[in-house]
């Protein structure tokens, strides 16, 4: 019932993403078909977002830009 779904993902990016979730969220991602859009705040670190996000925005403020942008993405 959640195929085709859109995460929005916002975070500061301050975390590790263990090997056996990513691993299971990302069969899971493949297997659902969903997708993934993170939105990094503060922060430069996209590493980790990466490796389980289709689309990783970075703003080092929260601004109008960043409304815009994420709609943009998920319309």
């Amino acid at each position: 019932e959640y195929q085709k779904a859109d995460i929005l993902f916002i975070t500061d990016g301050i975390c590790d993403v263990p090997e056996d979730f990513l691993k299971s969220f990302l069969e899971q991602k493949k297997r659902l078909g969903f997708r993934v859009v993170s939105v990094l705040i503060e922060s430069n670190q996209v590493d980790a977002l990466a490796r389980f996000s289709d689309k990783v925005y970075a703003f080092q403020e929260v601004d109008e830009g960043l409304a815009h942008a994420v709609l943009d993405e998920l319309i």
